[in-house]
């Protein structure tokens, strides 16, 4: 295996990582943003009932 091939292997590998972190970061902030969304609309769901 030559340098180069080895590099290219390390930046995919990287990539890869970097890409598994990010969609776990944004499942969890989409999670959230959710969360939110419904705990507020009940709130609102809550003062129109009484």
């Amino acid at each position: 295996m030559s340098s180069h091939e080895h590099d290219v292997q390390r930046i995919n590998h990287l990539y890869i990582v970097v890409n598994f972190i990010f969609s776990l970061l944004l499942i969890n902030h989409v999670k959230g943003v959710i969360f939110w969304q419904i705990i507020a609309f009940r709130e609102i769901w809550q003062k129109v009932i009484i």
